[in-house]
């Protein structure tokens, strides 16, 4: 996508409202140890289950913490004022047998950042928290980054200028916010505007089973964007 350079980036895959960034996601591969054995001897072992089951207790905290410490300027689309960092246990893997007591747990943690505490601010806040935890507890852990997109934001008058233009089709006033989740806005944001709007809502169940989206909201899109190549922006 480097190659491609132009005016504007106008992404779809969003909401129906105005948003000119996008959070970052981070993943953290977290690995919680124990120690295997035969489960009809469970002395001999240490369950790497019901040690990752006090890490995954703590990564809710951690979540809940994230979510009040580390709030944006920028608004959020739904549900929260400003955008805020958020993480989530979204993974877990562990066993080899219904008679082997475990020896590790593999966990994903899901991080969604923010520009104002990006993938590197937020990894370093989470690894040091739960390490800190597991030598509390005297738990094993591996912790491994991997950031996979950048938080990021496009400001400038072309936000604006979108914005009127969508409201002449809605017929509602516009506000402009920052995505709650990453978008394709990432890739092109370093060299040129980018404005994002889309038809997606809060009750499409995005990313869940029979994930949907309602006509008349892709036509409005629809309809903003034969508004836009008519009136340039």
């Amino acid at each position: 996508m480097k190659s491609i350079d132009g005016d504007i980036v106008i992404v779809l895959d969003s909401g129906p409202y105005v948003s000119i960034g996008a959070s970052g996601v981070l993943r953290v591969n977290l690995k919680v140890f124990g120690k295997q054995a035969h489960s009809a001897y469970p002395f001999l072992g240490e369950n790497a289950i019901y040690n990752a089951a006090k890490v995954i207790q703590f990564l809710e905290h951690l979540g809940h913490v994230a979510e009040r410490t580390f709030v944006s300027r920028y608004k959020a689309p739904e549900h929260y004022d400003g955008v805020p960092l958020r993480l989530n246990a979204t993974m877990i893997s562990a066993g080899i047998a219904g008679n082997v007591i475990p020896g590790v747990v593999d966990i994903l943690v899901d991080v969604r950042t923010i520009p104002e505490c990006d993938n590197d601010c937020a990894w370093q806040w989470i690894a040091e928290n739960l390490l800190s935890f597991a030598e509390k507890n005297n738990i094993r852990i591996s912790v491994e980054k991997n950031a996979l997109m950048r938080p990021w934001v496009s400001e400038g008058d072309h936000a604006k200028r979108f914005a009127e233009i969508v409201q002449r089709v809605t017929g509602e006033p516009q506000d402009v916010f920052v995505e709650l989740g990453g978008t394709d806005g990432v890739h092109f944001a370093d060299r040129m505007p980018v404005v994002q709007f889309g038809p997606m809502r809060p009750e499409n169940n995005i990313h869940g089973k029979n994930e949907f989206v309602y006509l008349k909201d892709v036509e409005m899109v629809q309809r903003v964007v034969e508004e836009l190549l008519r009136s340039g922006i």
